[in-house]
């Protein structure tokens, strides 16, 4: 199936934004690798922008140096990625100005947020990442943007010009996969919840079967605007729009640190801010051991109680390690069950 035509934009408002971000990338603290986003309601409402740079979470910048490791993940959070975490609402729709190519795991957070458009600065494709994997932004990043109906540009700012990198071939934009929210609970099993959220998640396990899955998955209890309580489980799934068959006909030149499969506590992040729901408590419960760079994404969000089911990691080993570095900083509580 050939590709969809671009969509109409506002490309004024866009130099704006990427002006935005290239005027803050400066101030990342990465030695090496500076970068930075700007997430933006295209309807151009002004309260509904958002620029950040790849940085660490202050908790690690206190206690760390730069360059020391959370498990075998670094500290610092990509510049998309924190945009979308420390937005505050949904971004479904929105779309967002990067100064260098996005990552596959970037990739993955924006398509689970529901992103509409990803625009990269010009000079960004000359840059490290593109040069050392080229491969996986080629392969995995641009396929991952493709089948989550997200159109991709690289922006001229000074020549006032775009050329569509990759656009999808579809607009309509598929829904996360792994996903399920119950209906609402009734007042008197929502005051339950909130007053003993640990056993209300230990009886949402046992009743979910969620210990018994041949792969990760997360559940809690999550509050919408309106004050009501919902049940959410997640799963390990692959991003939205990509099915098995996509990626079995794809060689991406770098898997050894890449992955299409989004892990579930690392989606949960995204779901919650896609519908704009509120975890009850900062309590979740985990069937396995979350990754080192879900821990690290973490801080970003208002977890702050993890329930660990056995010591079977998701899919990183040092996971465990990550757990327990942050329970003896006080930064979680973690509970294994």
């Amino acid at each position: 199936m050939e590709p969809m035509q671009y969509e109409e934009f506002d490309l004024d408002m866009v130099i704006r934004r990427m002006q935005d971000a290239v005027d803050v990338v400066l101030s990342s603290e990465h030695d090496t690798s500076k970068v930075a986003a700007c997430l933006f309601d295209p309807d151009g409402n002004p309260a509904s922008i958002i620029s950040r740079t790849n940085h660490r979470p202050y908790a690690l910048k206190q206690r760390f140096d730069w360059t020391d490791r959370i498990g075998k993940s670094s500290q610092f959070i990509h510049a998309e990625t924190a945009c979308l975490l420390e937005y505050g609402r949904s971004a479904e729709g929105h779309s967002i100005c990067v100064t260098d190519p996005f990552c596959p795991n970037c990739a993955k957070t924006l398509a689970e947020s529901g992103v509409k458009r990803i625009f990269i600065d010009h000079k960004g494709m000359d840059k490290d990442f593109v040069q050392r994997r080229a491969g996986a932004f080629n392969v995995i990043s641009l396929e991952i943007a493709q089948k989550a109906g997200i159109d991709v540009y690289i922006l001229y700012r000074k020549d006032r010009r775009f050329e569509p990198l990759r656009l999808p071939t579809s607009h309509i934009v598929p829904a996360p996969a792994g996903v399920v929210i119950d209906a609402a609970l009734d007042m008197e099993a929502a005051a339950r919840v909130k007053g003993d959220v640990a056993t209300a998640l230990t009886e949402f396990a046992a009743e979910s079967g969620i210990n018994a899955l041949p792969h990760s998955a997360v559940c809690c209890f999550a509050a919408s605007k309106d004050g009501r309580v919902h049940r959410v489980m997640v799963h390990e799934s692959l991003p939205p729009g990509l099915s098995p068959q996509d990626v079995a006909s794809l060689k991406p030149d770098d898997t050894d640190k890449y992955r299409f499969t989004v892990d579930a506590l690392n989606k949960l992040y995204f779901v919650v801010r896609r519908h704009e729901l509120k975890i009850i408590g900062g309590a979740v419960y985990c069937n396995r051991v979350p990754s080192s760079r879900a821990f690290v994404n973490m801080l970003l969000t208002d977890i702050r109680k993890v329930m660990i089911a056995g010591r079977v990691p998701d899919h990183d080993p040092t996971g465990g390690d990550a757990a327990r570095l942050y329970a003896e900083m006080g930064l979680i509580e973690v509970d294994w069950v």
